[in-house]
């Protein structure tokens, strides 16, 4: 498996993030809880015990309660990677 660290700086549409997040669970990765603010924008994958922050660039500023379809994906990229306990049922 591939450390956090390699998909830092992407955009949420690369597919560089898509095979990261392939590259860890033997289960379809499912659809991100999706947390927009005029300065960051978090995709929340709580059956991956993950939470991934994007920063908006270019000044664009999203606002909150965006949904994915409405964000501007080349205006972000990947700031940090949280993984944290996963207690699955």
């Amino acid at each position: 498996m591939q450390p956090p660290s390699c998909v830092l700086g992407i955009n949420p549409s690369a597919p560089q993030l898509d095979e990261y997040l392939k590259g860890i669970s033997s289960e379809q990765i499912p659809d991100p809880e999706i947390k927009s603010y005029p300065d960051a924008v978090y995709f929340n994958f709580y059956s991956l015990g993950l939470s991934l922050l994007f920063v908006p660039i270019n000044g664009y500023k999203p606002k909150t309660g965006l949904s994915r379809t409405e964000l501007r994906d080349k205006d972000l990229v990947l700031d940090s990677v949280d993984v944290y306990n996963n207690q699955a049922k």
